[in-house]
């Protein structure tokens, strides 16, 4: 009689083992893993069957799941139930602390071959079988090649005899299973390979080891998106302001003659910048063709009191308290002085204001105003407006820190000469420290420099130049009792898009 379950293996349930199946008239070879229950045991018995072999009998309905390696031997062309269709093959079992540490059989797997009982073979019958198969298919031999002594890729080829059987074996056992510590990230599916592995992603995500998630909005330089990003389900999405248009699906190209945020110049743009950068932010004069964006308040008893900024061909944004400042006044665009007539400037008429609705006076927070021309603005190189952010672009990106903020306007004392100011944003913690009791998360501030021109009037615009293109950030707002030396307190454009965009849209 065959030795009880329990004698041959501790844990049978959890035990697998790679076999290789084929059908008798098929030169195509697939790996599979065999219910142990379709095979017999031969050899050693005793809790841990080391040497022995499993002989599997491929019939009909076989349960199978893709699993691990172990170790496979040659296929044995023999017959024992008198058909021409049953292929049998021999699996060799050895003990390893690496691999699993047992292979056994669960005993009533097959049937008997006269009364249909499920029993195991008797010692000498099974002896005797299974030195059949080690003589025609040579078992032992591979077993003592590649098991016992470190076998080579070309003795191993021998035995299974085409490269594909040859190479799923070897790359398990050369070095073991590469894919064990779970080296791929995000899900990915890990294939073990000699000397290494490849991991094969799921949708969205890209790198060696699948740790790069393409969903995720990038803020590396010169990648991603030209200008807005929002993640999506494999990869994110890029769109543009006013006036752009996506190309490329991570690029911005103008799609109308005069685009928002667009300097004439950009070359002299950039060298202005660097000018500012050299002379410690003191204020240099600007042209209307590198500040397009620009527009003066002017009045009958004023050659101009306030900046303010264009947002669209008939919307002027400027701050509250000088949109209340006179019951009557004008808008100029396209100026550099504010007291002479200038070839090219157009001077509008105010058709309607539209304040914030929820600015208090005397209050800082909410300080904005829209004014509605009567005519529309014509739009030409030095006359453009300012691009609108997303809001996450806006303080994620251009009030980050990392890129340099400029201011353009008038100084209050003199309203003479347009000027142009680069400063350095300032975090929020830090602008409530500077002016306790003036900030709100609506506000933003920018830090103190010694040199920089502190008197530009209210209305005068903040911006951020990011991939060529020149973002509104802010409008200055300096409240009662605010020191202009420890730098410009401003509302955040962010904090009022859904406001700005329902003007916009509606007009």
């Amino acid at each position: 009689m065959a030795p009880p379950v329990s004698t041959l293996c501790n844990s049978v349930l959890y035990w697998r083992l790679f076999v290789i199946t084929s059908t008798t008239n098929s030169k195509q070879r697939k790996a599979d893993v065999w219910d142990v229950t379709r095979a017999r045991y031969f050899g050693r018995t005793g809790p841990n069957p080391s040497g022995g072999f499993l002989v599997f009998f491929p019939e009909p309905g076989g349960e199978r799941s893709r699993s691990l390696i172990d170790f496979v031997s040659p296929r044995l062309h023999i017959n024992p139930w008198g058909t021409d269709t049953s292929d049998i093959w021999v699996v060799a079992m050895r003990s390893s602390t690496t691999y699993a540490a047992v292979l056994c059989l669960l005993a009533g797997a097959v049937t008997a071959i006269q009364t249909h009982q499920t029993v195991f073979l008797e010692k000498q019958q099974a002896t005797s079988l299974i030195s059949r198969q080690k003589r025609n298919a040579g078992a032992s031999t591979l077993e003592q090649a590649c098991m016992e002594r470190v076998c080579t890729y070309e003795e191993a080829r021998k035995y299974f005899q085409d490269s594909y059987r040859t190479d799923i074996f070897w790359s398990v056992y050369i070095d073991g299973d590469q894919c064990a510590e779970n080296p791929c990230k995000n899900g990915a599916m890990c294939s073990d390979s000699v000397g290494g592995y490849d991991c094969v992603c799921k949708s969205g995500f890209t790198g060696v080891h699948c740790e790069k998630d393409e969903t995720l909005c990038t803020l590396e330089k010169d990648k991603g998106c030209s200008q807005f990003c929002k993640p999506g389900y494999t990869s994110y999405e890029c769109s543009c302001a006013r006036g752009w248009r996506v190309k490329d699906k991570v690029k911005c190209e103008a799609a109308v003659r005069h685009p928002c945020g667009q300097v004439n110049s950009l070359s002299q743009w950039k060298d202005r910048q660097s000018r500012l950068s050299t002379s410690n932010f003191d204020g240099i004069h600007c042209t209307p063709s590198e500040c397009p964006w620009q527009a003066l308040l002017k009045s009958s008893e004023s050659d101009g009191f306030c900046s303010g900024v264009i947002l669209k061909e008939d919307l002027v944004l400027t701050s509250a308290q000088c949109a209340n400042k006179y019951t009557s006044f004008k808008v100029a665009v396209g100026k550099r002085s504010s007291s002479n007539f200038e070839d090219g400037e157009q001077t509008l008429y105010v058709k309607l204001i539209h304040v914030h609705p929820r600015y208090v006076r005397d209050r800082p927070e909410n300080d904005l105003a829209v004014i509605e021309l009567r005519d529309r603005i014509t739009f030409k190189p030095d006359v453009v407006a300012a691009c609108l952010p997303e809001k996450d672009f806006a303080e994620s990106i251009l009030m980050s820190g990392d890129l340099p903020a400029v201011v353009t306007g008038w100084k209050e004392s003199t309203q003479d000469r347009l000027t142009i100011n680069q400063l350095v944003y300032n975090k929020l913690p830090q602008c409530m420290e500077t002016y306790p009791n003036l900030m709100t998360n609506k506000m933003g501030c920018t830090a103190a420099r010694a040199n920089a021109d502190c008197a530009m009037s209210s209305g005068s615009p903040l911006l951020t130049m990011y991939r060529d293109v020149l973002f509104l950030t802010g409008v200055v707002s300096q409240p009662e009792g605010a020191d202009c030396t420890k730098g410009y307190i401003f509302q955040k454009v962010s904090r009022h898009l859904s406001w700005l965009q329902t003007l916009m849209g509606s007009r």
